[in-house]
């Protein structure tokens, strides 16, 4: 009984020696690699963060100028200039996205002979 069991246990071994020597071949990116493949795939997502970069610094140094205007009041304007952007970039994807997808060659109708 006891050389059954210990063979149970070996053979338990071998098939989670077999599973743990396969390992999928998977490709490190880097950041960098990764940011330019996404840029690639999707360019308007890029454009959108450098949008938000830029309304965000905009907003800092327009902060001291702003005159007697209310903090609050100030960044109300910057927060609706800030969504203007965000709202034209995803137009501007979504009219990408349609034109990738509208120009990709179809094939030919098939035109039936049997009349």
């Amino acid at each position: 009984m006891a050389e059954n069991n210990n063979a149970g246990d070996q053979e338990k071994m071998a098939a989670a020696a077999a599973v743990s020597d396969w390992s999928p071949v998977i490709q490190e990116e880097s950041s960098l690699e990764k940011a330019f493949r996404k840029f690639k795939s999707d360019p308007i997502v890029p454009l959108g963060m450098l949008g938000f970069f830029g309304m965000a610094t905009y907003g800092i140094r327009e902060f001291k100028n702003r005159g007697n205007m209310p903090a609050s009041v100030y960044l109300m304007h910057l927060r609706v200039k800030a969504q203007s952007i965000v709202v034209g970039a995803m137009t501007l994807a979504v009219g990408y996205h349609l034109m990738k997808d509208f120009t990709k060659s179809k094939p030919p109708p098939e035109v039936s002979t049997d009349h």
